[in-house]
């Protein structure tokens, strides 16, 4: 396996065209730079549309699909039938990535070439207070 892996960033949105564009940012200030994001859009009726056509002008790796709405577990699946990464990410509209996110998974992929799922840790965020990561005992090995 290569040194640069190809993630595949699933996003799927319904009426989120207002977080959205910080989410697609976050990625787009990723210090690791091979990716790709598919932005699902469930039925939106607002601009998310317009949102991500902004985005994917600027950035060819961002991409746009629309499918009637069936819920975010439908719109993960098609993303996942549709990426061409090595590795899936997903991340909700509402939701961003810290700077080095996808450099992290990548090292730690890398050392650990046997694995096939890996879980990272989460933050909450609100009102200008962060918590500390989440630590999750359950998932050691």
């Amino acid at each position: 396996m290569e040194n640069t892996l190809l993630f595949s960033i699933i996003i799927p949105t319904y009426n989120r065209a207002g977080f959205l564009s910080i989410a697609i940012n976050s990625i787009q200030k990723q210090s690791y730079s091979n990716w790709e994001v598919l932005i699902i859009d469930d039925g939106s009726t607002d601009n998310t549309k317009e949102v991500v056509s902004l985005k994917s002008k600027e950035d060819n790796r961002i991409k746009y699909f629309f499918q009637n709405n069936q819920e975010r577990s439908a719109a993960r699946n098609h993303g996942i039938k549709i990426a061409a990464g090595n590795f899936i990410c997903f991340l909700d509209s509402d939701d961003y990535f810290l700077e080095n996110h996808l450099e992290k998974i990548n090292f730690y992929i890398l050392q650990n070439i046997k694995k096939s799922f890996f879980f990272t840790d989460f933050q909450f965020s609100s009102d200008q207070k962060t918590t500390s990561p989440h630590s999750n005992k359950y998932f050691k090995n």
